[in-house]
């Protein structure tokens, strides 16, 4: 799915990871048989500790919690896909109802991110040449653009001296493109 539409107009865009109003899920029917496959993988004595961990994922991602929920933060309805790939919805009893339930169990202290890339020539579809973006929780959402790369740099690296100092992020990155030759100018993981 790359969007779906509440019945009260918002619509989900599922673009791109850390998204607070999505979720995997696995059936508590399948966690018996997803935590035996997991024990018979850790003592698999011919996989190294990397192959273990990857089949671990494999297992985890791809066969049991294969199926998503979403849940509108408008209006706190819930979407859940079935086997079948088919999307069912569930309304709030009140409006008092949590819009917030397919968060991060780390809730506010959950590390996000901070990207920058700057382009030159500037991309006919991009409104400027560069930009920076923060996402740090679903409450922290900040999206900054720039013409000048001196002023990009110089905010990132205000931004990232703030956030890592305060464990808020768990990677970041900047990027510089000038004529079409891509280079990493900073990649930072915690």
């Amino acid at each position: 799915m790359s969007w779906l539409r509440c019945r009260c107009g918002y619509i989900f865009h599922d673009n791109t990871d850390f998204l607070s109003f999505k979720a995997h899920f696995r059936a508590d029917q399948d966690t018996d048989d997803f935590f035996c496959q997991v024990e018979d993988i850790l003592k698999n004595q011919k996989l190294s500790a990397e192959d273990k961990a990857h089949e671990i994922l494999c297992v985890t991602d791809f066969h049991y919690t294969n199926r998503l929920m979403y849940q509108c933060p408008e209006c706190g309805r819930l979407f859940v896909e079935d086997n079948d790939g088919h999307y069912h919805c569930f309304a709030p009893e009140s409006k008092e109802t949590c819009h917030r339930l397919l968060e991060s169990a780390e809730g506010e202290n959950w590390k996000g991110f901070l990207d920058a890339e700057w382009t030159f020539p500037k991309p006919e579809w991009r409104e400027k040449c560069g930009y920076i973006s923060v996402y740090v929780n679903s409450q922290e959402k900040i999206y900054l653009t720039f013409d000048d790369y001196e002023a990009l740099r110089k905010k990132f690296w205000d931004l990232f001296q703030i956030l890592s100092a305060k464990k808020k992020i768990r990677r970041a990155s900047l990027y510089r493109t000038l004529d079409k030759k891509s280079e990493k100018i900073f990649s930072w993981s915690d």
